[in-house]
């Protein structure tokens, strides 16, 4: 079966297997009706899976205004992010497509992180749920997450650890001549036929 885009700015399909290796799950998008009649359609996220020879389709978990849903490896849990914020959630399977959200779900879903986040997965084990955001990669474990709190406790803060580096971005050295250019030079209406752009190492030195 073909998978068609998500958007310019949505993440591509992922692709999992179940634990039986006889289906294979993924998002889709799709829309829905408004709030009224001059309201927009509503950005909805599928969690579909179809067998391993592209029959039987199913949508398992419809999602308003989710944008990213990723099952746990043993297929238990969900990790979901809505409104540019994480959650987790039981995976509920019970034969017919289950609306979830953060405020209305028949399962209990618990916050991971308000800071938002990219690229949600998991540990190859299932007990932990990973993210990046900028140059952190995060990993929080279940344990952590649904855990008793006291009161005035806070939840353990994730493990960070920093991803990003530092190097000197190529830097051209000499003179080009970029010749017979049409040059729109954004003075007023002015263009030049067949002018000339003189190049430094990365700067333009000089047009006409």
């Amino acid at each position: 079966m073909d998978l068609q885009s998500r958007g310019t700015n949505a993440r591509m399909p992922v692709l999992s297997f179940d634990p039986a290796g006889e289906r294979i799950y993924f998002m889709e998008q799709g829309g829905g009706p408004g709030g009224g009649p001059t309201a927009p359609t509503q950005f909805i996220t599928y969690l579909s899976s179809v067998k391993l020879d592209g029959d039987d389709f199913k949508r398992h978990i419809e999602g308003p205004m989710v944008t990213e849903i990723v099952p746990s490896p043993d297929f238990k849990w969900v990790f979901f992010k809505e409104q540019h914020k994480l959650y987790v959630a039981p995976f509920p399977q019970v034969g017919k497509t289950v609306r979830l959200s953060s405020t209305e779900t028949g399962v209990p879903v618990k916050n991971v992180s308000t800071a938002s986040g990219d690229w949600l997965a998991w540990s190859p084990d299932s007990k932990a749920v990973q993210w990046t955001l900028g140059e952190n990669f995060y990993e929080q474990t279940l344990e952590n997450i649904f855990k008793a709190l006291a009161k005035d406790e806070k939840t353990p803060a994730p493990r960070q650890v920093v991803i990003g580096f530092d190097f000197d971005t190529a830097r051209p050295r000499g003179l080009v001549a970029l010749t017979n250019a049409r040059i729109v030079t954004m003075r007023g209406d002015e263009v030049i036929e067949k002018g000339t752009i003189l190049v430094e190492d990365n700067r333009i030195k000089a047009v006409g």
